[in-house]
């Protein structure tokens, strides 16, 4: 499960080129956000709601569990409003 504690590592990674590390709720969670499991970065490529978070679903992991805060990685937009 990640999230949920009180005391959840941030992660130790840098974002890859192009994203930023954001810290974030599980219904902020979007399509296409990378979360760092076990040292390296993973798409989200799917997600179903669970009580009192979201279940990530990724192509070559298998399902986490999201109670809590999370740091996750996300294409920064750099559009201009």
């Amino acid at each position: 499960m990640i999230g949920g504690g009180q005391e959840e590592a941030e992660s130790r990674l840098p974002p890859p080129l192009g994203m930023e590390l954001l810290r974030v709720q599980p219904a902020m969670i979007k399509l296409h956000d990378f979360v760092d499991i076990d040292g390296a970065w993973h798409p989200v490529i799917n997600m179903v709601a669970a009580p009192g978070g979201r279940v990530l679903i990724f192509k070559n992991r298998p399902p986490q569990i999201v109670t809590g805060l999370i740091t996750i990685s996300r294409k920064i937009n750099y559009s201009i409003l």
